[in-house]
Formats: C-alpha cells, structure tokens, sequence
C-alpha cells in the first residue's frame, strides 16, 4: 500500500533564509546528508514544486522527495510518496492543465529487481490521486538517461525517456489516457535512439518533438525527431554541430523555437552558454553567447530556458561549472531576454561555495526561480544543500546580513589573467575603474557595451580591486589578479 508522508521543513529544523523583496527570497534546504534539486514547475499562484533525491545513511541508497514553496516563500513542505521495499525515482514533473502535477519515472523493487516505469497524479498539497505501474519488454536494470513528460491537448499524456543496457541505447515512448491508462507503447530500436532532452508540441500541435542527442551517430551534434502521435519517426533535422548538451528547447510561439545550449568553440576548446532562436524549419535566426569560455559556463543541467510570458525568456547556467565535485568557487548565472534575445538583465550568484544549477522556473509575477545546490569547498561529495532563490521582475533579491551569496550585475574575466582584460555586464552607461593596493586609480573606462575589453599589459603582476560607477553610487566591486 503507497504510504505518504508530509513534512513541513521549518519543523524539520531545515535551514530557511526568507526575504520578501518585490516578492523574492531565498531558501536554503539543508537535512545534513546529500540531497540535489531535480525538475520544476509553477501554479498560477506562483507556488513552485520540484522534485529532489537525497542519500539514506541507513540502506545507503538515493530516495525521492517532491517539495512545494509557496509563493512568499514562507513555508516550505515535502512528501515522500513511496511504497514499502520499492524505490522511485522521478524523471521529470509537470503541471496539468486541471492544476495537478504529473510526475513520471521508474521504480524497483528492492531485492528482487523488478523494474517498471511510473506515472502518478498528485494535487497541489502534494497528495497523490493515482499512480500507474508499467511493464515494459526492456526489464533489465541498465542506465536510466532522461525522462520527460507531455500533456497534449485532449488531456491525455505522452511519458518518453531514454535508458542504456547491454551496450545499446534505446528511446521509450506512452501514451496514456488522463488517467493514466496506456493507449500505445513503443520501444524504438538503437538505430533510432538518443538522449532525450526536451520534448515540445510543433506549432499547430498536431506533432511532438524530440530534441535530442545521439539518434544519427555519424553527426555528434544534437538533432530534432519529429514524430506522430502512433510514435512514427517523420523527419529528423539535425541542429548545429556547435550545439552540445545541455540544451533545452521551448517552442515561444507558432513561428519561434527558442534553445538554451552549451556552444562549443573548437578554435579556443572554450564553452559558451548560447541561447538561439530557430524558425520551425530549424533554420537559425537569431543568437547570442551569454557567457565567455573563460568562465567555463553550461547550462542548467535539467531545464536552463523558461517563459511564463512569452517577451520575457529566462536562460539561467553555472558559471566555473565542474561537475558535480568541484572545489573552485562557481556562481548561478542567470539572464532575462525579450524575443529578439535582447538582454533585460544578467545576474551572478556565488563566489562563496560550489554552486551547480540544475532547473529554473518562470514565474507567473515576472520573476524567475533557479534551483539548484551548494556545497562547501572542504566538504565531502555527498554533502550538498538545495538552494532556491526566487528573483523579481527585475532580477532581485535581498539577502539576509548572514548569508554569505554576494549578487553581481557584472563579471571580470578572466580571473586570474594577464594582459587583457574583459568586463561584462548589462548595466548602461556606468564606469569601469581599475585601482591597485594603495587606491590609486590606474584605469577608468565608459562602459555601454555588453563586453568591453581592456587592454593593461602595462601593469605588474599582482592584485587589483574594481568597481562599477554611475553618477550616483558604487553599483559593483570585486577584486583582480594579475598573474
């Protein structure tokens, strides 16, 4: 019998930090054993719900849990939907167009390895109303990839994933009534499989897309699947080779597909985040490199581009990403763009810990939420934080005086550097000062552009301080190293 179990997070004296600001704040989850941020999704009240894993010390396994903040960010519960002597684990979760939440995945009964796929119903106080189990002719245990789900317009559901076992890759695909009964099932043969990263109606929405990596094995670049609704392959049109994963593909309107995506610099081995914008003929309109290889920035591991309105697109990454073991300093970047990919703000949060990004979220008030986790430097692997910060419309946030997060407008790259010098940020008609140890100002530079470079190839190895002026206050600062 599924049990459940709800646990309000203040109560399990997890660590809050909440600060209203326009409607923002900021949320640190810590249980003291390692737990990371999965998928995400929103009401229209602006109460956001995300899946997560976190490790038993007690059977040394990783188990789900499924949380809901409300949209002041003043409580923060939990359920743990499980069913004795099985594990699940969620693939991904969206919301339906009755207002529940849709979540599907995979379970295992423990010791005995019978594997089935899971679709479940659960309303917004995080009960479950039903919950499907589904056999399929791929039983052994292998590798499960990715997962997605879709409602289409009738209401029914379309449940595909990706999985690895016996040295071959495979492509899965439901379609499922309301109810979540099966009405087709397919199993598409290694030829035709790849990863599945995003899965988008076409614009007249009598078609799905698949975007995903690996399905034309001579092209190492990621590729758009085209198929119907008895899950025939239609079309397969491959992206551009620059493109490589992470990405994520939404479709903005009936002529705009919109990409987040790692950009692959092979002149430099440099990575970019790069947000591109494609007609839906996959031909490439418009795009923009949001960050410079010196940061070495991926996208959002799970979801980096998002939109609740459709002039305000979200594309959020880590900046000095490293896996998931890092021990560097990394931040949480995120940036707001209008349709033209014309950039409203660019943020950065971190610097203090090892951030990694995995999901964000748009947000019915404009603002936009990133979820992820933190880990200290000198901390194990195992031992990582969920944090959530919801931003406002315009891209803040107040932190409480006991958290360390420092929030940027702007970067200065690369850190350590040499002779050259680049300052990005999106804030217009500022200053850029440079100064070393006794306060002497050795540069200043008008600053209009989204990059500016400067060259100090004169200057001597050692450490410098900056800051970002306008006529009225000191907007940011920070510290540079001269090798």
């Amino acid at each position: 019998m599924l049990s459940r179990q709800i646990i309000v997070c203040k109560l399990m004296l997890l660590l809050i930090f909440n600060v209203e600001a326009q409607n923002s704040y900021q949320i640190i989850i810590n249980k003291g054993t390692d737990e990371v941020g999965g998928y995400s999704t929103v009401d229209d009240s602006g109460n956001i719900y995300f899946t997560s894993i976190y490790w038993n010390w007690n059977d040394s396994l990783y188990y789900p849990l499924l949380y809901k903040v409300s949209a002041e960010g003043d409580t923060c519960s939990s359920s743990v939907l499980s069913q004795k002597d099985t594990i699940y684990s969620y693939n991904n979760i969206i919301r339906a167009y009755d207002g529940n939440l849709i979540i599907v995945g995979r379970g295992i009964v423990k010791n005995e390895g019978d594997i089935f796929r899971i679709v479940m119903k659960v309303n917004q106080n995080l009960e479950l109303i039903w919950l499907r189990k589904y056999h399929t002719d791929f039983q052994g245990l292998g590798t499960e990839l990715l997962g997605h789900a879709m409602e289409l317009k009738d209401s029914s559901l379309i449940f595909v994933g990706s999985f690895e076992g016996s040295g071959q890759r495979h492509m899965y695909a439901f379609h499922l009534t309301s109810q979540g009964d099966s009405i087709l099932y397919k199993l598409f043969p290694p030829e035709e499989s790849g990863l599945i990263y995003s899965i988008t109606y076409n614009p007249d929405s009598t078609l799905i897309w698949l975007h995903t990596v690996g399905v034309t094995p001579e092209i190492t670049s990621s590729e758009r699947v085209v198929i119907d609704h008895e899950f025939n392959i239609l079309q397969i049109i491959d992206y551009p080779f620059y493109f490589i994963t992470p990405f994520h593909a939404k479709l903005l309107s009936k002529t705009k597909l919109g990409v987040s995506s790692v950009f692959s610099d092979f002149t430099t081995d440099g990575f970019y985040i790069m947000a591109a914008i494609f007609d839906t003929t996959l031909i490439l309109t418009d795009s923009i490199l949001l960050t410079h290889p010196d940061t070495n920035a991926y996208p959002a591991w799970l979801n980096s581009i998002d939109f609740y309105y459709s002039n305000s697109i979200f594309i959020g990454g880590t900046i000095n990403f490293q896996a998931f073991g890092g021990f560097e300093p990394s931040w949480f970047y995120i940036t707001k763009l209008d349709t033209n990919l014309n950039i409203y703000y660019e943020k950065y949060f971190g610097g203090d810990l090892f951030y990694s990004m995995f999901s964000i979220v748009a947000m019915p008030d404009g603002g936009v939420a990133l979820i992820g986790t933190i880990r200290d430097f000198n901390a194990t692997v195992f031992d990582r934080d969920i944090i959530i910060i919801k931003l406002d419309t315009n891209g803040y946030v107040k932190i409480l005086e006991e958290s360390q997060i420092k929030i940027q407008s702007a970067i200065v790259y690369p850190n350590p550097g040499n002779d050259r010098l680049f300052v990005r940020t999106a804030l217009k008609s500022v200053n850029f000062e440079l100064f070393d140890l006794y306060g002497r100002r050795l540069k200043v530079l008008k600053i209009n552009n989204l990059i500016t470079e400067l060259n100090i190839a004169n200057l001597k190895s050692g450490i410098y301080t900056w800051r970002l002026t306008n006529s009225k206050e000191i907007l940011e600062y920070g510290k540079w190293i001269k090798n």
